[in-house]
């Protein structure tokens, strides 16, 4: 570069070494991104042009090379194999049956019965906690058995019969009510009491749970309540 020297006053020029210093002369019309142009020393410095957009952009238009195929639709390989049929557990009763002691009565609906038609009012609960049985006999009309309005009588259970000798079992006293529909009952009747027995507590031993009571019982059941009572087998 040539730098001359003049009087004062007059203007200084320099000059880029050929004309103009321009990087390459006059920038052409960059696409977007273009490369900047670099200037000469004390020269205009060039930016490179106006910058274009690059041209509009095409979506979704061909690829570099040609179109780009999707290499077609791919099969899901066909159905999977068969399970090879259901497992099936084999489970049932035995052929043979065995005998099962009870009381002399009559038990004709299965191994629960709230009423006293033609036998007593009876259910089977395990009532000690020892994850057998028991029969317990709430009433009977019949005569095969006696028993009070304010006990149960209570066959226990040995897992292949039930004793020989009943285990009296005391109930809650309601007056004239009785517990005398089996382990459950409704408050139907004028002198019936709604009552369940169920392990309220997790103990594993059952508790009498009266629910509702007749306006004839000794003892009043209020709305919002209901009344517990804990198993006095231990």
């Amino acid at each position: 570069m040539v730098t001359t020297a003049v009087g004062c006053g007059s203007i200084r020029a320099t000059s880029g070494t050929g004309g103009s210093n321009q990087s390459g002369g006059a920038a052409g019309v960059a696409g977007a991104g273009g490369t900047v142009g670099s200037a000469g020393d004390g020269g205009a410095t060039s930016r490179g042009g106006s910058t274009g957009s690059g041209g509009a952009t095409s979506t979704g238009g061909s690829s570099a090379g040609g179109s780009t195929s999707s290499a077609g639709s791919t099969g899901s390989g066909g159905s999977a194999g068969g399970t090879g049929g259901t497992s099936v557990s084999t489970c049932g009763f035995t052929s043979k049956p065995i005998s099962w002691t009870v009381p002399s009565c009559q038990y004709l609906r299965g191994t629960s019965s709230t009423t006293q038609q033609g036998g007593p009012a009876y259910s089977t609960l395990d009532m000690n906690g020892d994850g057998k049985p028991d029969l317990v006999i709430a009433d009977t009309l019949s005569g095969c058995l006696t028993t009070a309005r304010t006990q149960w009588l209570v066959y226990l259970g040995n897992g292949n019969g039930f004793a020989t000798t009943p285990t009296s079992w005391t109930v809650p006293s309601y007056g004239a009510c009785a517990f005398n529909q089996g382990t459950s009952g409704s408050a139907g009747a004028a002198t019936s009491v709604g009552y369940s027995t169920l392990d309220m507590n997790g103990d594993g031993k059952p508790e009498m749970v009266v629910t509702a009571d007749s306006s004839t019982c000794a003892t009043t059941v209020n709305p919002g309540e209901w009344l517990v009572y804990a198993g006095p087998c231990q």
